[in-house]
């Protein structure tokens, strides 16, 4: 996996920074952040982190490509607060549904009413309007390119921090609250950067039901990767925490196949997905909860929904080389 760097930074961002701000910006967000004013609101505190976040790491872990700024602009009045986020995924099969999952509703599958797809800038991009329809929070989402995922999340709150105080760092609505406007300088120089690769379409009961049935492949993609994970490993390194984890991906595919496609109900497969509990040997307790996730796979292929892709697992990390000592040292 590769790591952001500076080959990809958002120098269209730098705007400069003045002497007064410098204090209150952490090294390197001047790249990530408008620097300038945006509308009324002139920046206040930067603050820049790395590894981390991204997309759903429920199913495969912490993205640690991700690069998350965060801006404080004050008017006076109110705080503007802006966090950009910038993630390379690690695998590109189910980014998509995953970044959609934000905007859609588990159990119909279709847009939250809060969520849309827009057109900004001459791009497509997922918009979620707290509050609608003065949108008090904002946050826009769009895949850039294969592997890319930018976030921008948005929300205006009235300035009641005590005077000194650190500003939040993350925007936070509510009722009293004043409408978002819409950043758009920052908007338009991360789609300048990264431009939206998502197309435009309507939404339909055909489109949401396919996404679910793709997030129920998804369970079960997730827990067939933790489980090759796992093997990988010595046997005594396995943690109960894994076996756990791989088994609430089993228990959300038996629940999904239930609500989605009438299929047999949760409480008949609970005591299959979790026998691995009654075995006290770790290889068997392995072995119980991949039979079961072989089983779901083989049982989706039957009904002709297609082979379930399985994420590539990353490199083990690499085992450092021993030092060597220097070539004068006297022999033992």
């Amino acid at each position: 996996m590769m790591r952001l760097s500076g080959a990809v930074l958002l120098a269209t961002l730098t705007v400069g920074v003045t002497a007064s701000l410098a204090q209150r910006v952490d090294p390197g967000a001047e790249n990530w952040l408008v620097m300038a004013d945006v509308g009324t609101f002139r920046l206040t505190r930067a603050s820049l982190r790395t590894g981390g976040g991204g997309i759903e790491p429920r199913f495969f872990g912490d993205h640690p490509d991700n690069l998350t700024a965060v801006g404080d602009y004050e008017d006076g009045a109110h705080s503007l607060l802006v966090g950009a986020s910038v993630t390379r995924d690690i695998d590109t099969t189910y980014i998509e549904r995953l970044m959609e999952s934000e905007f859609r509703d588990d159990a119909t599958g279709r847009f939250h009413s809060t969520s849309s797809l827009v057109s900004l800038l001459g791009n497509t991009v997922f918009l979620y309007c707290e509050g609608s329809p003065d949108c008090k929070g904002r946050i826009y989402e769009w895949r850039s390119g294969a592997d890319i995922i930018v976030s921008i999340d948005a929300g205006t709150v009235a300035n009641d921090i005590t005077p000194g105080a650190d500003p939040p760092l993350t925007p936070r609505t509510s009722k009293t609250n004043p409408p978002c406007p819409e950043p758009t300088e920052i908007l338009q120089a991360y789609l300048q950067r990264y431009p939206s690769s998502l197309t435009m379409y309507t939404d339909s009961d055909e489109r949401a039901r396919q996404w679910q049935r793709d997030m129920m492949a998804l369970e079960v993609a997730a827990a067939q990767y933790k489980l090759a994970d796992a093997a990988r490993k010595p046997v005594a390194q396995v943690r109960p925490a894994e076996l756990r984890d791989v088994e609430s991906h089993l228990t959300e595919f038996a629940l999904k196949r239930q609500l989605v496609l009438s299929g047999p109900k949760l409480e008949k497969e609970t005591p299959r997905i979790e026998q691995w509990r009654a075995l006290t040997d770790r290889s068997r307790q392995l072995a119980a909860l991949k039979a079961v996730a072989d089983e779901y796979q083989a049982w989706w292929s039957a009904q002709g929904y297609g082979q379930i892709e399985v994420p590539a697992l990353p490199p083990p990390p690499a085992v450092p080389t021993p030092i060597a000592p220097p070539t004068n040292t006297p022999a033992s």
